[in-house]
């Protein structure tokens, strides 16, 4: 999928091939992706097209470089789905594949209004894997665990400025993600202007999150109290870099070598933002230190045959996302009410909720039993 997207208007992309046709819409996906994901987003749907082109030469007999784009058919994701089946993928893998699929026939029906997409989903449907909902691989008190080790990291004596600020930090880290489903990505972004306005009577912020949406995230008590002692600790530091609170970060990096790099490049020690790669070093860490040296959990996609071995084997017990699913489970099981739980989550999709609580089939058959069996007695 080499060849250079078009850039003649509207009327030419309906005449350009399927290549050219998915060079557009991989760019298309870049553009939107920001930072690392851009790059990891466009590679993935990049593998998924490339699969789904070469099913097609295969299955169809026509070249994708020379076959117009207005000719593809929705019967076509149906050769791929059994393509992917053959190859034994895990359903995570499956539904990851599908997603780039579904976009670039979406991406298509802005400019082809032949193209069905209702029959398209209608045939994703009746053909996929169902993926498991119900397993829940971190469990409450794992998360809870987690917690309790960062609360007691507060309680060690501190070897340095450095340790003593990294120990405040990622107790407000996880407090945060544990009491408010906000995403790592989403956290790492976050800027004091952001939290400015917050106030004991008014425990909430604006932001934009996965998607562009603005949303109201509510913050417990215990989250805004353990963030202002993480920036009472390191309150000369946010003096010492003169920077505005839309620039000063919620969350920054401290160690020596964070220092130094910064003075290398400003005369103020200006604080950097924390990374989601520092989060995720941070919580790999705690999982070690909590549960010992088999804190490791297989990964979704281990049931796929053809993952090296490095694959199979490679998550921590408790991910960042993790803490956002703990935060769905508590929600929903104090009300029991799927819908609350799925605007707290800032959720589009009902059926997301229902997948992060992942025991719904269970209290959907008791409650069918309780309801309809008993009013026959």
């Amino acid at each position: 999928m080499s060849t250079p997207f078009p850039r003649d208007g509207f009327k030419f992309m309906v005449k350009q091939s399927l290549t050219a046709a998915a060079e557009s819409f991989l760019a298309k996906v870049e553009r939107r992706a920001k930072g690392a994901k851009a790059t990891h987003t466009r590679r993935s749907y990049e593998h998924a097209l490339k699969e789904f082109f070469e099913v097609i030469e295969s299955q169809a007999g026509l070249q994708t470089d020379k076959t117009p784009a207005a000719e593809i058919q929705a019967e076509w994701v149906v050769e791929y789905i059994e393509a992917l089946q053959a190859r034994k993928v895990s359903p995570a893998t499956e539904q990851v594949r599908l997603a780039a699929i579904r976009g670039f026939y979406k991406h298509l029906s802005l400019t082809i209004p032949e193209i069905n997409l209702g029959r398209l989903e209608a045939l994703i449907d009746d053909n996929r894997r169902a993926s498991v909902q119900n397993e829940v691989l971190t469990t409450d008190a794992d998360v809870e665990a987690i917690l309790k080790w960062s609360w007691e990291c507060l309680h060690r004596p501190f070897r340095s400025r450095w340790e003593k600020l990294r120990a405040y930090r990622n107790r407000a880290f996880l407090i945060l993600l544990a009491d408010t489903g906000l995403r790592v990505s989403e956290a790492c972004r976050l800027r004091t202007s952001h939290i400015a306005q917050v106030t004991p009577r008014n425990l909430q912020v604006t932001l934009k999150i996965k998607g562009g949406r603005a949303v109201v995230v509510r913050l417990s008590e215990n989250s805004w109290n353990a963030l202002r002692a993480y920036h009472r600790v390191r309150a000369e530091l946010d003096r010492a870099g003169g920077q505005t609170p839309e620039q000063l970060p919620v969350f920054a990096q401290h160690s020596r070598l964070a220092d130094l790099q910064a003075k290398r490049k400003q005369k103020n020690a200006l604080l950097r933002p924390w990374t989601e790669a520092g989060a995720r070093q941070m919580l790999e860490l705690a999982n070690k230190e909590v549960f010992g040296e088999d804190y490791r959990m297989p990964a979704p996609e281990a049931e796929d045959e053809e993952a090296s071995p490095s694959k199979k084997v490679r998550r921590g017990r408790v991910t960042p996302h993790g803490l956002r699913r703990y935060f769905v489970r508590r929600v929903y099981n104090r009300h029991r009410d799927l819908r609350k739980a799925q605007l707290l989550a800032r959720h589009r999709s009902l059926t997301t909720t229902q997948r992060y609580i992942g025991t719904m089939d269970a209290e959907l058959e008791e409650a069918y039993r309780d309801a309809i069996e008993d009013t026959k007695n």
